[in-house]
């Protein structure tokens, strides 16, 4: 299946700054038996990785417990395949906002969050040039791995009220685009999270948790489990049971004192 594109800004994809990219629709494929770098090749979606996808938000939300937040369903919310509805904290509360002031009008999504597995996904088929993709930010850069940006294929109707919420609508350039401003971006995090999940499950082989995208981190996705790692998120341990303190020494044949007179 393949993928239906709207228009592209002017950066250049090559440009390792660049921090967005065309707009995707996806459509539902089965989740890959082998590699990340396997399911490059035999799919054009995102979903073949999903499980791997969920495990890295779910460490994010380990490493950071306000900083991605689940958006709601509604009855006028429709999530296209692959959508991962999370945004920061601040930019979802605006968006169910939004959706509740037009309760009527149904409002699609094409695109919300994006791990850093989906983006080298995305990446390598602009790379290849397969799948439709013409353009696509490095992994690490993407807006969509902010927490903050949100792909609606048709949106003309919800362009004012997104507006006042803060989000700002990317333009010509990519249609469906739109940017929550004024929260605190979340890029790297997602890279970071990868990173831990594969130390924990490769002790024998780590690498730097510094969140930041480059050789190690690419060669170690391109052989990570699209279905997902053997350990997957592990939050803060609960705290051990505290220590008993030791009991006052009885008197002898359990007699108390205040049973003697003086």
């Amino acid at each position: 299946s393949a993928f239906a594109l709207a228009g592209c800004g002017v950066q250049q994809p090559d440009d390792p700054e660049v921090d967005d990219e065309e707009s995707i629709e996806e459509a539902e494929e089965p989740v890959g038996s082998g590699t990340v770098e396997q399911a490059v090749g035999s799919s054009c979606s995102t979903t073949s990785i999903k499980p791997l996808s969920q495990q890295i938000i779910d460490e994010m939300q380990c490493m950071s417990p306000n900083g991605l937040a689940k958006v709601p369903e509604t009855a006028n919310l429709t999530l296209q395949p692959g959508v991962f509805p999370y945004l920061t904290k601040t930019a979802r509360d605006k968006f169910v906002a939004a959706l509740a002031a037009k309760p009527n009008i149904e409002l699609t999504v094409s695109s919300m969050f994006r791990t850093v597995g989906q983006q080298y996904m995305v990446r390598r088929w602009y790379e290849q040039g397969r799948c439709g993709i013409a353009a696509a930010a490095t992994p690490g850069n993407s807006n969509h791995e902010s927490g903050l940006a949100v792909d609606i294929p048709t949106n003309s109707s919800w362009r004012t009220t997104l507006s006042g919420k803060g989000f700002k609508w990317f333009g010509s350039g990519d249609p469906p685009h739109f940017d929550f401003q004024g929260a605190t971006s979340l890029k790297g995090l997602d890279v970071q999270a990868f990173q831990r999940l594969w130390n924990r499950n490769h002790p024998n082989d780590t690498i730097s948790e510094d969140g930041d995208w480059g050789p190690q981190t690419r060669s170690r996705l391109q052989k990570s489990p699209a279905g997902g790692f053997a350990k997957g998120a592990e939050c803060n341990a609960p705290e051990p049971p505290p220590e008993e303190e030791p009991s006052e020494p009885s008197e002898p044949n359990g007699f108390e004192c205040s049973d003697f007179s003086a």
